[in-house]
């Protein structure tokens, strides 16, 4: 099976347009795209070229991965879906996708 590649990481987080100025600045990344409204629930996403952060802000607690604050996922790119699920699962993950 062809290997998957870390594309993102998505936090969650409560003040986007604080957290999205902070890594800006911080780490110079660059502002590439905007869903939602970033003042409710909405997501920044941020790029240093290479990898991606995607800041999310989630209102509803019944939203899958609901949490204010910390890590929501990592993503990875991947040539085989199934493959990579089923290696993921025969790891011990749990699979939140319906095959």
């Amino acid at each position: 099976m062809p290997k998957a590649k870390l594309r993102h990481v998505a936090i969650n987080c409560e003040d986007l347009e604080g957290e999205a100025n902070f890594m800006k600045s911080a780490f110079e990344l660059e502002e590439v795209g905007r869903a939602g409204d970033v003042t409710k629930s909405g997501a920044i996403y941020l790029s240093d070229g290479v990898m991606n952060i995607a800041l999310i802000k989630i209102e509803d607690p019944d939203f899958p991965n609901y949490n204010p604050q910390g890590l929501n996922h990592i993503g990875f790119v991947t040539p085989d879906l199934d493959g990579s699920i089923d290696a993921a699962e025969a790891a011990g993950a749990k699979s939140m996708v319906d095959r």
